[in-house]
Parts: structure tokens; C-alpha cells; sequence
């Protein structure tokens, strides 16, 4: 009997593949549909962001204050877009907890972005536990982006 030899992934390598796969498949599908068009750019920026933190753990790369800056846009972009879903798709998002098994594409996508959220806003922690120095000033943004989401839904 003869086997093949085959490489097994670990899970950051499924996972860096993974979203190489649902970028891919999203610049084939979506791209150029100018009714979702923003929301598509949008996704696909925060698919961007989580495969480089994806690659700099992989990598064992240190994460600066560019990137983390940049992650947390993703991350607020991800919060923006599920919020959206739910407003967009309130049928098919009914009954939606983050780990739902996915029984439509709007829980696998609500699944996707929440896991990323979760997943960034973890670096973003230990990030700042790095800096208790900044603890103030890392507070004060919080404030500040959770104020400007009060008040445009308030407007």
C-alpha cells in the first residue's frame, strides 16, 4: 500500500488560507456591484487587516502602533458592518449568536466578522497591556470612537 505524503496545516496556516480564499471568492463574486459596493470594500479591507495579523503571528513579527491602528479600524469596520447585517437582513440574521452553526450566508458572514472582531481585539489587548503608561489615552479613543457611533445613531 502506498500513501501519499501530504503537508498537514496548522490552524494559523487553515486560517491565513481561509481568508485568502473568501477574499478571492468575494473580488469574484461581489466586486464591481454597485448597489453593496462600499459595504464589499469595506469587508474587504477588514479581510485584508485580519490576514496580516494573521501573518505577522505566523511570522512571530511584533506588532507596532501603525498596525495596531490599523487593526482597530478593522475592527470598529467589522462592529459597523455586522450592525449592518443585522439591520439589512433582519429575517435571515433572527436568532443570530456569534458560533451559530450557519444556516444561511448571512450567519456564516455575521459568524466571520465577529470571529475577527474577537480575534483583533485580542492583539489589541495584549498590545496595550505592553503599555500601562498609555492606559489613558487607549481609554480616551475608546470613548471617543464609541461617541461618534452614539451620535450618528442618534442622528
Amino acid at each position: 500500500m502506498m500513501t501519499t505524503p501530504y503537508k498537514t496545516l496548522d490552524v494559523l496556516d487553515t486560517k491565513i488560507q481561509l481568508v485568502r480564499l473568501t477574499t478571492r471568492q468575494i473580488h469574484e463574486n461581489y466586486t464591481g456591484q454597485e448597489d453593496d459596493a462600499e459595504q464589499t470594500d469595506t469587508l474587504l479591507g477588514v479581510l485584508h487587516q485580519y490576514e496580516h495579523a494573521l501573518l505577522r503571528e505566523q511570522l512571530k513579527l511584533s506588532t507596532s502602533f501603525e498596525n495596531i491602528r490599523w487593526i482597530k479600524e478593522a475592527i470598529r469596520n467589522a462592529g459597523c458592518l455586522l450592525v449592518d447585517l443585522g439591520q439589512d437582513e433582519p429575517d435571515l440574521m433572527r436568532d443570530w449568536v456569534h458560533g451559530a452553526p450557519p444556516i444561511n450566508l448571512a450567519y456564516a458572514v455575521a459568524n466571520l466578522l465577529s470571529r475577527i472582531i474577537l480575534e483583533l481585539s485580542g492583539i489589541v489587548w495584549v498590545f496595550e497591556q505592553n503599555y500601562p503608561e498609555m492606559k489613558e489615552e487607549f481609554d480616551a479613543e475608546r470613548r471617543y470612537h464609541a461617541k461618534l457611533i452614539q451620535d450618528a445613531e442618534d442622528a
